[in-house]
């Protein structure tokens, strides 16, 4: 069994005309791996700080705090990882609200007013939680598919949500780099493309000794 552990330190400096802003931060997480039950479990605390100089007196503005969980999972003899992220739980509950401003609210035909959204439970406790699942193709190739709750109640529109919170994506390791192609759905409308390469220098390396 493996514990790790890991922290940044966050000098944040802003500008807006002649106002300025700083504040500290400290991002840090733990992990434990066990190799026999291929299970990993992770915690990390991100942007926890203070604002040590603020735009305008008495204006004191709270960092973007995010309290994470997660844990990952490999099957013994089965090509499946799953991984389960829950996020924001320092404002569980919270995440979800009823926005009137929605576009293509229905409304009451009898007062003219919009009729807000049902939120339920499920959708509150939903809302922290981000699931993917990989099917590793070998050793060498990957195919994952990711879905987000939150990014899909908040990017959706009344009549339709199209794919809005959902993301896939596929990758290639070789001997001296990787190469992966992701997209996400943001929104019904639309989704982004994303391509990368990583190059294991280490490798070129080895070759030359």
């Amino acid at each position: 069994n493996t514990f790790r552990a890991g922290g940044t330190l966050k000098f944040i400096n802003s500008n807006l005309e002649k106002y300025t802003s700083l504040g500290l931060a400290i991002d840090g997480g733990i992990n434990y791996y066990n190799p026999e039950n291929l299970l990993s479990v992770s915690a990390v605390v991100s942007n926890a700080g203070l604002q040590l100089k603020t735009y305008r007196d008495e204006n004191r503005e709270n960092l973007p705090l995010n309290i994470m969980l997660g844990f990952s999972k490999k099957f013994k003899h089965n090509p499946l990882r799953v991984s389960v992220t829950a996020h924001n739980l320092q404002s569980p509950g919270k995440l979800l609200y009823a926005n009137a401003a929605r576009p293509g609210q229905n409304k009451d035909l009898t007062t003219g007013q919009i009729v807000l959204e049902n939120i339920t439970v499920l959708d509150k406790i939903a809302a922290h939680l981000n699931v993917s699942t990989e099917i590793l193709l070998g050793k060498f190739m990957y195919v994952g598919f990711g879905y987000n709750h939150l990014r899909r109640y908040e990017m959706k529109l009344n009549n339709t949500s199209g794919t809005a919170g959902f993301g896939w994506g596929f990758g290639i390791k070789m001997k001296k780099l990787q190469v992966a192609y992701g997209s996400a759905a943001y929104h019904a409308a639309y989704a982004t493309n994303s391509f990368s390469c990583v190059i294991f220098i280490n490798e070129f390396s080895k070759n030359k000794n």
